[in-house]
């Protein structure tokens, strides 16, 4: 009973999410305007969404919304401006899955399960970190549910990698979930390097029910983690698209990872910090979308260019935005980063 109780708190508080104020990040995002496009050959878009993938009773309603998620992305292929890379968070249930195959997308990778093991031991918590663990937070409960990261793509997925967080790195109800990265290296037609996508999604704050000191300090194991996970894992000389739900919102400590040497990608910019500052947006009328998306802090898609292949940020999109009615299909709000690839 007490596993049940927990798993269905640690649902509650994902539904719940965060309140957070605004923060700017111009640094990180980068000032500089646009050069003039030229010798584009190619062209793809991420697409980055926290879909609230969570199961019923305890989100009411989430398989629906899912496929109205699936039906407009069909709407949208349809009008030749769908995402050519899903990359989602919180797609815990079957109906995220099949997004896939409503939307018309081709391949798919996903997260760790909720079974499989961290091989990770870095960074190792300190003591007075892990005698606190709770089992009334879910800390000592094991893995209720997968990593709710999902990669769905047009483009051939040639190669699949993922890492769950060492599970001592996890603060309150979000050691429930098996929380971790997912990398899936994509081949886009007459390139000869693929593009490793990257998705994360990091320890939330006030939602863990635990003390902000512990949640910031699980957060920064983690970060940490997906730091090392990249460096291992992606050469310099690759074209990066790293995004997910970071869980930053307004908290110094998380704030200067991003500051500090590099941040989660080294020689990375932000898209929509970018797009913003350099009126890069498809729709003017989303633009308080958009600006929506930075206050909160949470959901953030850096790029890099790789050694031969150049990617220049087009344009950004916010098709799963407010609704006129004020209502929006998630917590979150889902949006398009355009590259044109060189």
């Amino acid at each position: 009973m007490r596993k049940i109780v927990a798993f269905s708190i640690f649902c509650a508080s994902l539904i719940g999410g965060l309140s957070l104020t605004t923060h700017q990040i111009a640094e990180a995002a980068g000032t500089e305007k646009f050069l003039e496009d030229s010798g584009a050959t190619g062209q793809i878009s991420v697409m980055s969404y926290n879909i609230k993938g969570l199961p019923w009773p305890i989100a009411a309603g989430r398989s629906a919304a899912l496929g109205k998620i699936g039906e407009r992305l069909a709407k949208l292929r349809a009008m030749g401006t769908a995402p050519t890379i899903v990359v989602l968070q919180e797609g815990f249930i079957d109906a995220a899955a099949a997004i896939k195959h409503q939307g018309g997308y081709k391949y798919a990778a996903a997260g760790p399960a909720a079974a499989y093991k961290s091989k990770v031991s870095f960074p190792s918590p300190s003591k007075r970190f892990t005698e606190a663990s709770s089992p009334l937070k879910g800390e000592t409960e094991g893995k209720y549910a997968n990593s709710g990261l999902r990669i769905f793509s047009d483009f051939p997925i040639v190669k699949v990698e993922q890492l769950a967080f060492p599970e001592y790195a996890c603060a309150g109800y979000d050691c429930l979930a098996n929380k971790g990265v997912l990398l899936a290296w994509i081949k886009v037609p007459s390139y000869s390097q693929p593009v490793a996508i990257i998705d994360t999604h990091l320890n939330s704050r006030r939602a863990s029910g635990v003390s902000d000191v512990r949640a910031d300090a699980a957060w920064t194991m983690q970060a940490k983690t997906v730091m090392q996970f990249i460096h291992a894992k992606i050469p310099s000389s690759s074209a990066v698209i790293f995004t997910g739900d970071f869980n930053v919102g307004d908290v110094p400590s998380r704030i200067n990872v991003i500051r500090d040497q590099g941040g989660f990608l080294p020689g990375g910019r932000e898209a929509l910090h970018l797009a913003v500052a350099t009126e890069r947006m498809r729709d003017g009328r989303q633009l308080n979308d958009a600006r929506s998306i930075i206050k909160r802090g949470k959901d953030w898609q850096w790029f890099r260019s790789g050694e031969t292949t150049n990617l220049r940020l087009i344009e950004v999109s916010v098709p799963f935005g407010a609704e006129p009615d004020g209502t929006s299909l998630s917590d979150h709000l889902g949006y398009i980063a355009s590259y044109r690839l060189e």
